[in-house]
Protein backbone atom coordinates (compact mmCIF):
# COMPACT_ATOMS: atom_id res chain seq x y z
CA UNK A 1 0.00 0.00 0.00
CA UNK A 2 2.86 2.12 0.84
CA UNK A 3 4.00 1.76 -2.50
CA UNK A 4 0.63 2.34 -4.06
CA UNK A 5 0.90 5.84 -2.69
CA UNK A 6 5.10 6.66 -2.43
CA UNK A 7 4.35 5.71 -6.90
CA UNK A 8 1.23 8.27 -7.23
CA UNK A 9 2.86 11.14 -5.44
CA UNK A 10 6.10 10.74 -7.56
CA UNK A 11 3.90 10.67 -10.67
CA UNK A 12 1.94 13.43 -9.25
CA UNK A 13 5.29 15.33 -8.60
CA UNK A 14 6.84 14.79 -11.74
CA UNK A 15 3.51 15.95 -13.66
CA UNK A 16 3.13 19.09 -11.88
CA UNK A 17 6.81 20.12 -11.84
CA UNK A 18 7.35 19.63 -16.23
CA UNK A 19 7.17 22.61 -17.85
CA UNK A 20 4.57 22.09 -20.83
CA UNK A 21 1.51 23.22 -22.07
CA UNK A 22 -1.11 21.48 -22.20
CA UNK A 23 -4.27 23.90 -22.82
CA UNK A 24 -4.75 27.08 -24.76
CA UNK A 25 -5.53 28.48 -21.47
CA UNK A 26 -2.19 27.98 -20.17
CA UNK A 27 -0.79 29.09 -23.14
CA UNK A 28 -2.77 32.63 -22.44
CA UNK A 29 -2.25 32.64 -18.87
CA UNK A 30 1.83 32.32 -19.53
CA UNK A 31 2.41 34.60 -22.40
CA UNK A 32 -0.83 37.07 -22.45
CA UNK A 33 -1.24 36.30 -26.31
CA UNK A 34 -4.70 34.58 -27.34
CA UNK A 35 -4.02 31.31 -28.02
CA UNK A 36 -5.92 29.89 -31.13
CA UNK A 37 -5.53 25.92 -30.35
CA UNK A 38 -3.13 23.45 -29.89
CA UNK A 39 -1.86 21.14 -32.76
CA UNK A 40 -1.68 17.47 -32.28
CA UNK A 41 1.32 15.59 -33.53
CA UNK A 42 0.36 13.93 -36.55
CA UNK A 43 2.77 10.87 -37.73
CA UNK A 44 2.24 8.14 -40.93
CA UNK A 45 3.45 4.67 -39.82
CA UNK A 46 3.97 1.82 -42.27
CA UNK A 47 0.44 0.62 -42.42
CA UNK A 48 -0.36 3.99 -44.18
CA UNK A 49 -2.43 4.90 -41.28
CA UNK A 50 -1.90 8.72 -39.53
CA UNK A 51 -1.51 8.15 -35.60
CA UNK A 52 -2.73 10.49 -33.25
CA UNK A 53 -1.36 10.92 -29.45
CA UNK A 54 -4.89 10.50 -28.11
CA UNK A 55 -5.11 7.05 -29.73
CA UNK A 56 -7.47 8.06 -33.18
CA UNK A 57 -6.28 7.11 -36.27
CA UNK A 58 -7.10 7.52 -40.10
CA UNK A 59 -6.41 5.38 -43.01
CA UNK A 60 -4.29 6.91 -45.93
CA UNK A 61 -4.21 4.69 -49.15
CA UNK A 62 -1.02 5.38 -51.45
CA UNK A 63 2.14 4.03 -52.62
CA UNK A 64 4.54 6.26 -49.92
CA UNK A 65 4.33 6.41 -46.61
CA UNK A 66 4.05 9.75 -45.97
CA UNK A 67 1.97 10.78 -49.18
CA UNK A 68 -1.18 12.17 -48.49
CA UNK A 69 0.04 14.00 -44.76
CA UNK A 70 -0.03 17.22 -46.64
CA UNK A 71 -3.87 17.13 -47.26
CA UNK A 72 -4.69 15.26 -43.92
CA UNK A 73 -7.41 17.99 -43.35
CA UNK A 74 -9.23 16.30 -45.93
CA UNK A 75 -8.91 12.68 -44.97
CA UNK A 76 -9.87 13.33 -41.12
CA UNK A 77 -11.99 16.47 -41.19
CA UNK A 78 -13.35 16.17 -37.86
CA UNK A 79 -10.16 15.59 -36.14
CA UNK A 80 -8.26 18.02 -33.34
CA UNK A 81 -5.74 18.96 -35.67
CA UNK A 82 -8.41 19.99 -38.91
CA UNK A 83 -10.65 21.47 -35.78
CA UNK A 84 -7.88 23.50 -34.75
CA UNK A 85 -6.83 24.42 -38.01
CA UNK A 86 -10.28 25.16 -38.85
CA UNK A 87 -10.14 27.56 -36.21
CA UNK A 88 -6.92 29.51 -37.74
CA UNK A 89 -8.95 29.61 -41.16
CA UNK A 90 -11.81 31.47 -39.19
CA UNK A 91 -9.59 33.69 -37.10
CA UNK A 92 -7.79 34.87 -40.86
CA UNK A 93 -11.75 35.49 -42.04
CA UNK A 94 -12.54 37.76 -39.45
CA UNK A 95 -9.14 39.61 -39.80
CA UNK A 96 -10.17 39.89 -43.48
CA UNK A 97 -13.49 41.53 -42.28
CA UNK A 98 -11.10 44.91 -40.96
CA UNK A 99 -8.32 44.35 -43.19
CA UNK A 100 -7.39 42.81 -46.72
CA UNK A 101 -5.06 39.75 -45.34
CA UNK A 102 -2.82 38.54 -48.05
CA UNK A 103 0.19 36.72 -46.44
CA UNK A 104 -0.12 34.00 -44.05
CA UNK A 105 3.01 32.95 -42.52
CA UNK A 106 4.09 29.84 -40.77
CA UNK A 107 7.19 29.88 -39.30
CA UNK A 108 9.12 28.38 -36.29
CA UNK A 109 12.12 28.91 -34.53
CA UNK A 110 13.27 25.58 -34.46
CA UNK A 111 13.79 23.07 -37.36
CA UNK A 112 11.54 19.34 -37.24
CA UNK A 113 8.43 21.43 -35.57
CA UNK A 114 5.88 20.46 -38.75
CA UNK A 115 5.97 24.27 -40.51
CA UNK A 116 5.25 21.87 -43.68
CA UNK A 117 2.56 20.08 -42.56
CA UNK A 118 0.82 23.30 -41.01
CA UNK A 119 1.01 25.34 -44.43
CA UNK A 120 0.06 22.46 -46.79
CA UNK A 121 -2.70 21.67 -44.61
CA UNK A 122 -3.86 25.29 -44.16
CA UNK A 123 -3.48 25.80 -47.99
CA UNK A 124 -5.39 22.87 -48.09
CA UNK A 125 -8.22 23.75 -46.41
CA UNK A 126 -8.65 27.03 -47.74
CA UNK A 127 -8.83 25.61 -51.26
CA UNK A 128 -11.26 22.88 -50.06
CA UNK A 129 -13.29 25.66 -48.03
CA UNK A 130 -13.74 28.53 -50.18
CA UNK A 131 -12.29 27.66 -53.55
CA UNK A 132 -9.53 30.24 -53.15
CA UNK A 133 -6.75 30.73 -55.12
CA UNK A 134 -3.68 29.56 -52.74
CA UNK A 135 -0.21 30.29 -53.40
CA UNK A 136 2.12 28.06 -51.07
CA UNK A 137 5.82 29.21 -50.93
CA UNK A 138 8.94 26.76 -49.57
CA UNK A 139 10.65 29.30 -48.24
CA UNK A 140 13.59 27.07 -47.11
CA UNK A 141 16.17 27.17 -49.73
CA UNK A 142 18.01 24.02 -48.49
CA UNK A 143 15.14 21.25 -47.00
CA UNK A 144 12.76 22.34 -49.85
CA UNK A 145 10.30 19.84 -48.20
CA UNK A 146 7.14 21.35 -48.66
CA UNK A 147 8.34 21.83 -52.90
CA UNK A 148 9.22 18.02 -52.42
CA UNK A 149 5.40 17.06 -50.66
CA UNK A 150 3.49 19.26 -52.88
CA UNK A 151 5.78 19.11 -56.48
CA UNK A 152 7.62 16.02 -56.39
CA UNK A 153 8.46 16.18 -60.10
CA UNK A 154 9.71 20.37 -59.87
CA UNK A 155 13.13 20.94 -61.53
CA UNK A 156 13.35 24.61 -60.74
CA UNK A 157 11.83 27.24 -59.02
Amino acid sequence: MLGLFMGAGAALAREMTLDVFRTSNEVEQTTGIHCLGILPIVTANRKRTMRFHDGTKSLRPGPDLTEGIEEFVLDAPHSRFTETLRNVKVSINAAQLVRDVKVIGVVSSVAKEGKTTVAANLGALVVASTGARTLIIDGDVHQRSLTRMLAPDARAG
